[in-house]
């Protein structure tokens, strides 16, 4: 499949269930685990595959839910413009 200028394959159900598990093990969010995938594959359900294994991973549930907060920076206040 040709989209763009990047050729991406389409995938066998056979082959998504084994993406899918690989994925799983690394527990990188969904963001990260959609855009990489997208990159080289696709098949027809490809989002919701990626949502449902997001959702459904206790680690990457845990870890989507702690934003990181940078620490208070203290501003110098100027005495003149």
């Amino acid at each position: 499949m040709r989209t763009g200028a990047s050729i991406r394959a389409i995938v066998s159900t056979c082959f998504k269930n084994r993406l899918l598990r690989h994925l799983y093990s690394t527990h990188s969010g969904m963001g990260r685990m959609k855009a990489e995938v997208q990159r080289y594959f696709w098949w027809s359900s490809l989002d919701k595959d990626i949502e449902d294994l997001a959702r459904q991973c206790q680690s990457c549930t845990v870890n989507a839910k702690q934003s990181a907060k940078a620490p208070l920076q203290k501003w110098n206040v100027p005495n003149q413009p």
